[in-house]
């Protein structure tokens, strides 16, 4: 009785326990969320206490209430919803001041419904709020003016996103361009037309996945003015590759300065690194990518995020393999599996479990622990079935020695759905069958999908090079230590995929394809 009653203790701590990291974890991206625009709101009363007590600071300008430079009736909602202002935000125009709090709370509920109109009612208010006491103090060209346009542009932005992201959880992402449009004009400012150019990028780029228009949307960017780091990222990671190598590392260095997240620079030190060794500068490369790590490793926790653990593990991979470190991949498969605990009070979406299982696995192939890679891989495929985990099962089925299995499984991707860096994995996995086999067909298969790889990045043009003469020097009878050392090189290969690091995506709502809202 005394030892079940000590068990039942022990259990019930745990759960304790679990329940305390999990309120934690939700309060802290709670606070995550609420930090920016809630600091706008108080810098904004701050500011507008100074103007309208002190007698030394009294404000020269006209004293404005909103309710002056409200929208008739009739008038288009200023919040961009396509509804007459009477329709739409009016009526509860006076809890404005509060209509964040409220459009969080309801987000943590699961209301999102509820939550986009009281975002709509924060929007419409704080317009009204930048004409009423804003405007008339620019007129007047007072000093302090300019620090509230500073905060008003900031806290806009913010509202701005968290509207986006109830349009899209919401399921009406395809009408926010109709949102963008009524913001054209509400500040007038460079930063704020730069602000709007990104967001219409964003939505080309996840609401259309055409990154061709978003590079466009944001192309008219004055690169050398500009000083918002989110812009700047948005710019390099759609232009990566039209920019010369040089121009390319000078924005991502200018990121690192102007941004205050953490996460961000860590990315972007990351990227930097990623830069010289596409250009076959690896020990520059190791260099920076190793002091990227370092500094986020020794990072408190409270300074530390989601997103920034999730880069941390795909740096720490891609640095053992660089360096053919099994201590860096061990670590970097430990932080992955961290993902998957059930400690985490996050929720992973499909595709993020499914991926972060992949990663798992890709690990312990690495590792040369090919059956714990392959059972990780169906694992992943179970919860969501993506073309990069069917190439990783193909490579440690054939460095399992199941080449009629891993052929089979190559067979069937279909090639045409795959990214350009899968593309490049997939060359990677036929050149490891054709390496294992010998056969003349999977050798001219291999040859096919290395040739097919098309790229302007000398590293990967090297690589792919190497593995060419490597097949056309092939012979049948080649020992059985050749195709060994072979195929432990192709396992270990560098995964060089810059979109794990943000090329190609959306860093304003990257945690939205990791995790989805509740427990």
């Amino acid at each position: 009785m005394k030892k079940r009653s000590k068990n039942e203790r022990k259990k019930n701590e745990k759960k304790k326990n679990k329940a305390k990291r999990k309120l934690k974890e939700k309060q802290k991206r709670k606070q995550q969320l609420d930090r920016r625009i809630f600091a706008g709101q108080a810098g904004r009363k701050v500011l507008r206490d100074e103007v309208y007590h002190p007698r030394s600071l009294r404000s020269k300008a006209e004293v404005v209430t909103i309710d002056s430079v409200r929208p008739g009736e009739e008038d288009d909602c200023l919040c961009g919803s396509r509804l007459k202002f009477g329709d739409c935000c009016a009526s509860r125009l006076h809890e404005g001041s509060k209509a964040m709090t409220t459009t969080y709370r309801l987000l943590d509920n699961n209301q999102q419904e509820a939550a986009l109109l009281w975002c709509r009612v924060h929007l419409c208010w704080y317009i009204l709020c930048h004409r009423a006491h804003t405007v008339p103090r620019l007129k007047m060209s007072e000093p302090i003016a300019g620090e509230i346009l500073t905060i008003d542009i900031e806290a806009l932005n913010e509202n701005l996103r968290c509207l986006n992201h109830c349009y899209r959880v919401t399921g009406q992402g395809e009408s926010f361009p109709h949102v963008l449009d009524a913001m054209d004009g509400v500040v007038m400012d460079q930063r704020w037309a730069d602000k709007l150019m990104l967001f219409r990028a964003l939505w080309w780029e996840l609401e259309k996945n055409d990154p061709i228009q978003a590079a466009q949307c944001i192309a008219e960017i004055d690169v050398d003015a500009c000083n918002d780091a989110d812009v700047l990222a948005k710019y390099v990671t759609l232009h990566a590759s039209q920019l010369p190598f040089d121009e390319r590392v000078k924005l991502m260095e200018r990121v690192c300065e102007l941004t205050d997240e953490q996460e961000i620079k860590l990315q972007f030190r990351c990227l930097i690194g990623i830069s010289y060794f596409l250009v076959c500068e690896k020990e520059k490369a190791i260099e920076l990518i190793t002091s990227a790590v370092d500094r986020y490793r020794l990072l408190l926790e409270e300074d530390r995020s989601l997103f920034g653990d999730h880069l941390f593990a795909n740096a720490l991979f891609m640095l053992g393999s660089m360096q053919d470190s099994d201590e860096l991949v061990a670590e970097s498969e430990k932080c992955f599996a961290n993902f998957l605990g059930p400690e985490r009070a996050t929720t992973l979406t499909p595709f993020a479990k499914g991926d972060y299982l992949m990663h798992v696995g890709r690990c312990k192939a690495f590792l040369g622990d090919h059956p714990g890679a392959i059972e990780q891989y169906d694992k992943s495929l179970s919860i969501y079935d993506q073309p990069l985990a069917r190439i990783y099962k193909a490579e440690a089925l054939v460095s399992r020695g199941e080449l009629d299995a891993g052929r089979e499984l190559l067979e069937n991707i279909n090639r045409e759905a795959i990214s350009l860096e899968e593309r490049h994995d997939y060359a990677m996995a036929r050149t490891m069958l054709a390496v294992a086999t010998q056969l003349e067909k999977d050798i001219e298969n291999a040859k096919h999908a290395l040739k097919a790889f098309e790229t302007s990045e000398p590293l990967w043009t090297r690589q792919r090079d190497k593995w060419l003469i490597t097949l056309l020097e092939t012979v049948p009878t080649a020992n059985a230590g050749w195709i060994v050392k072979m195929i432990r090189r192709l396992n270990r290969y560098a995964i060089l995929q810059p979109n794990i690091f943000g090329l190609g995506i959306n860093l304003n709502n990257v945690l939205e394809d990791i995790t989805q809202r509740g427990e």
